[in-house]
């Protein structure tokens, strides 16, 4: 299970959350599984510009123009 990257973390931090990560192993939990869980919630802004367009009432001119801009311009960041 890796911490973090040295030297960008401190010997004293790594001595922490190792401590913390063995005590949620104690209990029954899996920090590697929570940290898995915790990154697929993250929102793209695919996910963020589709919710948009589901709950929002747009007119047909408004959609060809998001779908242009986003092919256009924000296809690279679609899916960070």
């Amino acid at each position: 299970m890796t911490l973090g990257i040295f030297p960008m973390m401190g010997i004293d931090q790594a001595r922490n959350l190792a401590s913390e990560a063995l005590l949620q192993m104690r209990r029954g939990f899996d920090p590697r599984q929570e940290k898995k869980t915790a990154q697929k919630r993250v929102v793209t802004l695919k996910d963020a510009f589709d919710d948009y367009i589901k709950k929002k009432t747009l007119k047909p001119k408004t959609l060809r123009g998001i779908e242009t801009i986003r092919k256009l311009y924000l296809s690279d960041w679609e899916n960070k």
